[in-house]
């Protein structure tokens, strides 16, 4: 149940956007012991433990950010219509500049928190974010960045983390959308992009996300990329998800494989609407540079030992074999 806003006795000094999502769920869940918080939702209403209240919000109203952010010190920004499905309309550089729902909610976000003098936003990008990505959903982050910083708001930190797993049986989105291309008898399709990914634990960006909170900033603006430790080229994460579905398939791969997967996607796309497809994560979970990890101050959140999704994976398989004992 959703706490009513009652700030006389407490006053959260952060506020977190997207507190109902997959990563604001966990984050909570990290914070909500140390600290008094605030969450907007919109869609539906989080699951809170103590210290935390909870209020809806569509994020469109300049004058409605201006009264919660009362007290507030730190904005941690998760709130992002659609996810890795991107906006409805891809930003060209041929045509007038499309504001989204995304960006609109953003400035109103920025202008408030300019208004209220606001100390610090922490913004969850994602590596790949580039003006002229294919992809519409980096296109949009690399715009909020952008907006970001840019704004005369004291301490901007932004957080670009490659692609996010899980701890569930499911893995999550990106392990379903792999998952739904094992549907041929004997064989799988595999894209020709050979992206290099490093997926992340969503509890190790959960903890980057709770140091940064408390951070002192030497600089105004800070990027940091936060990637998984091991690295994985996108058709070796495939053959372990195939292998962990214990069922003996062969890869195809080419044309045909895209072919292929392209069909398979269309066909599921009305039965799954909440599964991305797997192009939607290709570029999303680049590996981060080394170059910028040693040059970046706040490299030292970093966790030094991060959850390994290889052996997630083979957790899953554990837990999946087990029920299916039990039955």
């Amino acid at each position: 149940m959703s706490k009513p806003l009652s700030l006389e006795s407490e006053h959260p000094s952060i506020l977190i956007t997207g507190g109902a999502g997959f990563i604001g769920q966990n984050l909570i869940n990290h914070l909500s012991k140390s600290m008094p918080m605030l969450l907007l939702y919109r869609r539906r209403i989080p699951d809170v433990g103590s210290n935390v209240y909870s209020v809806y919000s569509d994020l469109q109203s300049r004058e409605q950010f201006i009264g919660f952010l009362r007290n507030i010190d730190t904005v941690v920004h998760l709130a992002w219509d659609r996810s890795f499905f991107g906006s409805y309309e891809r930003i060209r550089n041929n045509k007038p500049e499309k504001i989204t729902e995304n960006i609109s909610a953003l400035r109103n976000m920025i202008a408030a928190m300019e208004y209220t003098k606001t100390k610090r936003i922490i913004f969850l990008s994602a590596i790949g974010a580039e003006k002229n990505s294919k992809n519409p959903f980096l296109q949009e982050k690399y715009q909020a960045e952008h907006e970001i910083l840019n704004s005369s708001i004291p301490e901007k930190i932004i957080i670009r983390a490659s692609m996010v797993f899980d701890g569930s049986i499911s893995g999550g989105k990106f392990v379903n959308s792999i998952r739904r291309l094992m549907k041929l008898p004997g064989l799988y399709p595999i894209p020709r992009n050979r992206s290099k990914m490093s997926p992340l634990h969503v509890d190790d960006l959960c903890m980057v996300i709770k140091k940064v909170i408390h951070f002192k900033m030497s600089d105004s603006a800070s990027v940091l990329d936060v990637a998984g430790h091991e690295v994985y080229r996108i058709d070796e994460l495939l053959k372990m998800v195939s292998d962990n579905l214990q069922e003996y398939r062969l890869p195809l791969g080419s044309l045909l494989g895209d072919f292929l997967i392209s069909i398979i996607e269309r066909d599921s796309e009305k039965k799954e609407e909440s599964i991305p497809r797997l192009k939607s994560f290709l570029g999303l979970g680049q590996c981060s540079g080394d170059a910028i990890k040693n040059k970046n101050p706040l490299a030292e959140v970093l966790p030094p030992n991060m959850k390994s999704f290889k052996e997630h994976l083979f957790q899953v398989a554990e837990i999946s074999s087990s029920s299916r004992d039990r039955v």
